[in-house]
């Protein structure tokens, strides 16, 4: 076959068409599958924006068990989201010729943190700036985020997360255009949480962090606080991120961050604006997990 290039490389376009499916499914029934702790994540790009925020106003959105964590007279809360893979190494449930069985999936969502340690180990606190707390100076680890809500696309999540880690999850939609590998040349971070396959918004966010320079915080491993509301006890879990975050102080750069609440009429909405109010963003802290293989571009292999 004549070769449709003199040189060495074949043309690679700098845009490729793709098809795009309107999916809808409906609920059959339920499935029994192990319930598999720790859960990991095989990929996973994550961000948080940090805010100072009225300790009252935070103690009020928190359990019975759980005290707000005080530094220099201000609660810590933040807005978090990740976009995550988790593999299964198992096929979905149901007819493989009618629906896909990845043995995997790919789910979005955000965490509405504040953070907090238990009312019985308070006094064993240790005295901590926001500064120290982000850069991983908490040894004892009793300060963790509480989980206020947890709004995610991923039905499957969703059951798994309430009844795994006793997470007050909600099912939501997301679109977002955030910095990936295969993203070239995005730097913002930007997404919106709809209300589940509606286009009624919860609240959008844009983080640029253009210009900013980060320090390496080592926040692992992460404390995340949640309640169990049958028993009226606090539960914690611990979350190992295996690398290094991103920590930007942003205390005066306050215009990287943008959030825009929506006119969802969800509680989650509510508290949010309730707990953030006219909050200014502190800190943003990203992580995003190390890629694991990549293919090269195409070259002419009869030359």
């Amino acid at each position: 076959m004549k070769s449709t290039s003199s040189g060495a490389f074949p043309p690679v376009p700098s845009q490729i068409t793709i098809p795009v499916y309107a999916v809808t499914m409906a609920q059959t029934g339920e499935t029994k599958i192990p319930a598999s702790t720790p859960f990991y994540y095989a990929a996973i790009s994550a961000i948080w924006v940090h805010f100072r925020v009225d300790p009252k106003v935070a103690q009020a959105l928190l359990p019975r068990g759980l005290e707000v964590a005080v530094f220099d007279g201000a609660a810590l809360a933040s807005v978090h989201f990740m976009n995550a893979l988790a593999q299964y190494g198992i096929g979905s449930p149901g007819n493989a010729t009618t629906l896909p069985s990845p043995g995997g999936s790919v789910f979005n969502e955000t965490e509405i943190n504040i953070v907090a340690l238990p009312s019985a180990r308070a006094a064993a606190a240790p005295a901590l700036t926001i500064e120290q707390f982000l850069a991983g100076g908490d040894q004892t680890k009793l300060l963790g985020n509480f989980r206020v809500w947890v709004a995610c696309d991923d039905a499957v999540a969703v059951a798994a997360g309430k009844a795994l880690y006793f997470e007050n999850k909600i099912l939501t939609s997301y679109g977002f255009n955030i910095p990936a590998m295969n993203n070239a040349g995005q730097s913002e971070y930007a997404w919106t949480c709809f209300e589940n396959l509606t286009t009624t918004e919860v609240y959008s966010a844009k983080v640029d962090l253009a210009g900013l320079a980060a320090l390496p915080a080592n926040v692992s491993e992460w404390i995340d606080y949640s309640f169990d509301a049958e028993a009226q006890r606090p539960v914690a879990s611990r979350r190992n991120y295996f690398g290094i975050f991103s920590s930007y102080d942003i205390s005066n750069a306050q215009s990287a961050v943008a959030i825009a609440w929506g006119t969802s009429t969800l509680q989650m909405l509510t508290d949010m604006q309730a707990l953030f109010g006219t909050a200014a963003p502190i800190a943003v802290q990203t992580f995003a997990s190390p890629t694991v293989i990549a293919e090269a571009g195409p070259y002419y292999a009869d030359v």
